[in-house]
Parts: C-alpha cells; structure tokens; sequence
C-alpha cells in the first residue's frame, strides 16, 4: 500500500516545479527501516536511503539535493528522543565542526565534553580525521541560527557550554555533576541540529509505520513531540499512517495505565483530521450513535441510520481499511470457522484457585480471581507483579505460620519440584490451558516438531500425514504479562516431557541435572587429533547453493504429475527422481579408487560440488583460503585427481572451519 501511495506522490509531483521529491519513512525500528526502506524504493537506484539519524543530516545533504527522489529513514528513538542523549560518536564528531569558533577556543576541553562515553583518545582521532568537506555551509548556518535561540532560565546554551569547559579544564575525567551538565548540553545540542535538520529535508510525503508505537509523537507537548510536529507540518508534506491496530480496540475498569480505547479512538481521528471544529462533531454524533442504539426498534431506524452514515463519511475522509481477502471473489477464502470447544471447569481448577486466594488474602495482595483466570501458577512465573513480591517478602519474614498455612491447605499453589524433576505430568491448573492443550492432542501437535504445509509438494508421510487439516498457528491474547510465560513454559515442558519417554507418574531423576548432561545433542561437531569427528550430520546444516540451485522439490514433484488432477506424489517417488539426478551431478567429481566406502563423502561431496559450481562463493562462505580453486576448486573437474587427494583439500579445509 505504501508503495503504491509513493508511486502516486512521485507520478504527481515529478513533472511540477519542485526541485526535488523527499519521501521520509518513520518506524520504531532501525534494522526495520533499512529494509523497508528499500522495498519503498520505485526507482533502481540503489544509493537514495540516507542515514536513520536525522541528526546525521548534515554530513549527507550534498547526496541529498543531488536526487531528484530521496528516501530518508528515521527511527523516533535516534531522532526525536534526543534531549539529556548523547547520540552516538559520529554524531558528536559532526556537533564539533558544526560548533561555531567560539565555542571550541578551549579545544582540548571541547573534545572532552563531546566524547561523552567513548574513549577521549579515540574520539580526538575520529574529530581530527572527520571530512569536513562533506558538511553542507547552508545547514551549518541553520544549525547555528537555532543555537543563538537556545535559553534556559534565561542563561544561554553557549555560556553553558563554556562554564562547563572552564571547570573541566584539562582534565579527561569528569564529576557526576559535569556528566549530567554534559548530558544535557549534548542533548540539546542534537535537538537544535533536528530541528535545523527538518527544515532542510522539505518532506513531501511522510509515512509512519505501525504508528501506535510511537504515537506520543503525535500529540506529545515535549521536546520529540514538537520536533515531530515540525516534520509532520512542514509546507504542504503529506502524511500516511500505516497500521492494523492503531488504537486499542477495548479496555477493562481494572486494566492498568488508565487506558481508554474511546479516549484512544478519537485522539487518533483527532490527528488525522487535524481540525479540532470537525473533531469536537465527530465526538458528537459519536455519543448520538450510542443513544440511538439504545432506542433502537426495527420500526424506526432512520435516524440511527442516518447517523452511521454520517460517521461513516468523516472516517472515510481519513481511514482505509484494504485487507488482503477484498481481491478474491470469497471474501472469507482464506478462513475455515472452526466451532470452539466449551472449556470445562474441574474441582482442582476450582481448588487452585482457592489456594492462590488463601495467599493473597494472607498478604494482603488484595482479589486474586482475574489472575488466577488468566494463568495457572501464578506465584511461580510472576515477576513484576504486587501479589508476587508481597508473597516473596512474607516468605522472607520470620513468621511465616500464616503463609505457610495458607499453602498447606488443599493442593498447592505452587509447582512441585519433585514432579519436574521426576518428568510427571504437570495439571494445566487453568481451564484455558486445559483447553489448550486438549486442542493441541486432538490435532496430533505433540508428534511433529513443526507445523506441514498447507500446500505441500508431495504425500506428507509418517506422523505428518494428514496433519495440514488439523494444525494451525495459534495467537494467544492476554493483557497480563505473566501469560506468555506461564503458557510457553508449561507447553514446552509437556513437550519435552513427551519426548523424554516418561509416563505420566514420572520416573525418578528423570529430569536431574546429572541426566541432563547424559544427554548427548544430536548435532554435535568435534575434532579429535586435529580431525573433524560426526561430520556427517554437516549435510543437515551446511547450506550448498548446488543442491539449492539444481533440486527445487517443487519443480521435482511437479514433473511427476501429468496434469493438475493428479494426487501428488508419494515422498520415495520424490526421492527417487531426485536420486537420478543427483547421481548425474557426482558424476562431475573426479572417480575414487577402490571399492571401500568412506564416510567423509557424504559431507564433503556438497562442499565439492559447490567448489565446482562457484569456487568464490564456496571460499567466501567457508572464508578459508584452502577451497581456493588452485587447490579444491574447477580443477578437480580437469584434473585426474583421486577421490583421497579430493576429500584431503574438503577435510583440510572443515578442519580449519570447525
């Protein structure tokens, strides 16, 4: 979608009068940015992305007015955020040259203040060999324009900044009150140089993605919140907000944080309308909405009716909802309903929840029945909760008669230790998880390690087979933060506990330490007398762009099916074709002598294979000079070398790799 609108943009403003078209592209994560950065990107020019620090701007702005197009990438943490910050070193090696003379006449201290945590040494070393040459004079002046404006409690940054010097001298060591000084300054030293920065980066379309994760820029009175506004009011820029929940759909009375999703909805129709007038009626007919659905009768709905549509108008002013699904003719093509299965409540649910409440009421943690609704065991994967450190405190007292009373009573509320250790099957104590994990049974989930395709190349076999139907991936949603721990861990353990061979009683020290470490892994590297030992099992992990390359097991599978309404084909017919053609690949590798079999072939013949087909790649991925071509590359292919000579190079090679 976003794509699209930046096509619009660029298609509209390529032929006006503009010199230059800047697209800026805002979300809450940098490795996130660069790479959606680039699927922006229209054009095939690979080098339009600037810097994710708007407060690097300036050593970029010649790349910038050099585009006719430009997409700029920002993150609201390294760019907006900036005050009682130090930003990272090129950052401040940039502030030093963008400081005016006069500021920097002490420049051993200058240097000093600026290094913030980097070592002083090193970081004179980056100021003295920073190119200065790339910073744009226009941009410099705007940066120290905004400096000349800085005041706080009517004392200038610039007398600041000198005091600060002054005091430190030539001392590399600062006190605590010079660092935090320091902080402060650097702060607002990268905040004058945003603000300069936005207003040389004429945006013309800003887009903000998953803007619910930042959405305090969008309203926030503070210094990233103004500085924000700046770059989202700049001229005649553009917005799009990109999100599938941009605002929280529901909250409870008893949710913390004092969330209101209507409080939520309507500020966030309140930014894309940005006219309060029009805002304040849309509330309006909202709160007239609600009384006509009280008073609805099917006889007289007009108004109701009238009222929807009026909301329906504004919204669409402003949202879009496009799902994937609008483009097939079934909008629900992707989806089966699946009726859910009414949990059933137990005495030991019940008799759980009465131990949790004898706990809480013994430390005074108050009611304990929404918890105990949404995890079982709660006082063993709580953490940053109240009930929790009010019972992590009492246990630590010297009475602890009541507590323990409390624990003591019915089953506990706790795990026991000895069912873990002894692999026992652990109640769910939760008739959600109960649920859960009942679901989980009848789909067979415990039997395979991952989820099959649901469009598969060829028969699914073993404990796959039929599978596809019953297995699906499963969101979990819940408002408390002990949930995804309870339930990861009680599933994992009854996964492992599975996979152990243990019976539901448990088997004495079946999960002890000491067992633990008898377990040997299964992909396990190791050398002995300078030789690579179990180096069979590398096939599994080595990724052979030959095998890649030649063996797509969809075109194999596809080659033996006729026509499309042919079943597909069984996993050994697969295997079989496949063989075949493998067969013909080896048969590029140089014949060995003999008949014995060596087992070092299975994991070295990819790698050779590899060496034929692109030598560079293989030497760049192994990163060892021994797989160069003179010595275990395309030679092997003219070369009447032996199978020995040829898996000598592979295993001098793996030696060095493991």
């Amino acid at each position: 979608m976003a794509r699209g609108v930046v096509a619009k943009v660029v298609d509209k403003l390529w032929d006006s009068d503009i010199r230059r078209i800047d697209i800026v592209y805002i979300c809450s994560n940098a490795s996130i940015a660069r790479q959606n950065v680039s699927r922006l990107n229209i054009t095939d020019a690979d080098d339009i992305a600037l810097p994710t620090r708007i407060t690097l701007l300036p050593s970029t702005i010649k790349d910038l007015a050099r585009n006719r197009l430009n997409f700029v990438s920002f993150t609201p943490g390294t760019s907006f955020s900036l005050r009682s910050s130090l930003g990272t070193a090129e950052e401040r090696a940039l502030l030093y040259w963008l400081l005016p003379d006069d500021w920097k006449e002490n420049r051993r201290a200058s240097v000093t203040v600026l290094a913030g945590s980097a070592g002083r040494a090193g970081f004179d070393e980056r100021v003295h060999h920073f190119d200065r040459d790339t910073i744009n004079i226009d941009l410099k002046a705007g940066f120290q324009r905004e400096l000349a404006q800085r005041y706080e409690a009517e004392r200038p940054l610039r007398e600041r900044f000198l005091a600060l010097l002054e005091g430190i001298g030539r001392r590399n060591e600062l006190g605590a009150e010079e660092r935090a000084e320091r902080n402060r300054i650097v702060g607002e030293l990268r905040s004058a140089l945003a603000v300069s920065c936005v207003e040389a980066l004429e945006p013309d379309l800003v887009i903000l993605d998953e803007f619910q994760r930042f959405k305090h820029l969008l309203d926030g009175e503070d210094s990233a919140g103004l500085l924000a506004r700046r770059l989202f009011d700049y001229g005649q820029a553009r917005m799009l907000l990109l999100s599938a929940t941009p605002y929280k759909m529901y909250t409870l009375d008893d949710e913390a944080g004092g969330e209101d999703h209507f409080a939520d909805f309507v500020q966030t129709v309140r930014f894309l309308q940005n006219e309060e007038g029009r805002t304040e009626r849309f509330k309006r007919s909202l709160g007239e909405y609600r009384r006509e659905l009280m008073r609805y009768t099917a006889q007289d709905g007009h108004a109701l009716s009238a009222v929807r549509n009026e909301i329906q108008e504004e919204l669409r002013r402003v949202v879009v909802r496009t799902e994937r699904l609008a483009v097939t003719p079934d909008r629900n093509g992707m989806l089966a309903e699946v009726p859910a299965k009414v949990p059933s409540l137990t005495p030991t649910d019940v008799e759980h929840y009465l131990a949790l409440q004898r706990v809480s009421r013994a430390t005074e943690s108050g009611d304990a029945l929404e918890y105990w609704k949404s995890a079982p065991y709660l006082l063993n994967f709580m953490e940053d909760y109240e009930l929790k450190r009010e019972f992590s405190e009492a246990v630590a007292r010297p009475d602890t008669t009541t507590l323990f009373e409390a624990l003591s009573v019915g089953p506990s509320a706790l795990l026991s230790w000895n069912d873990i250790q002894r692999y026992a099957k652990v109640d769910p104590a939760n008739v959600r998880l109960r649920s859960l994990m009942a679901d989980l049974d009848a789909a067979g989930a415990w039997d395979v390690p991952w989820i099959p395709p649901s469009c598969p190349y060829y028969q699914a076999e073993g404990p796959f087979s039929g599978k596809a139907e019953r297995l699906t991936k499963r969101l979990i949603f819940s408002s408390w933060q002990v949930v995804p721990k309870a339930v990861a861990a009680l599933l994992s353990y009854e996964a492992e506990r599975r996979l152990s061979g243990a019976p539901d009683e448990g088997l004495d020290g079946a999960n002890e330490k000491g067992a633990r470490e008898k377990t040997r892994p299964l992909l396990r590297f190791s050398t002995r007398d300078g030789k690579p030992q179990n180096m069979t099992v590398l096939g599994l992990v080595y990724p052979c762009f030959s095998l890649a390359s030649r063996f797509d097991p969809l075109e194999t599978a596809s080659s033996l099916r006729t026509n499309g309404q042919e079943p597909l084909p069984t996993l050994p017919e697969v295997i079989a074709a496949t063989s075949q053609r493998l067969a013909e690949a080896l048969a590029s590798l140089p014949p060995g002598e003999g008949e014995a079999e060596d087992d070092r072939w299975y994991w070295a013949a990819p790698i050779l294979l590899d060496s034929l087909a692109d030598a560079s790649s293989n030497q760049r991925w192994f990163g060892q000079s021994h797989l160069r071509p003179s010595s275990g590359g395309r030679q092997f292919a003219r070369s009447p070398r032996t199978r020995t000579t040829t898996l000598t190079t592979a295993t001098r090679a793996m030696r060095n790799f493991t």
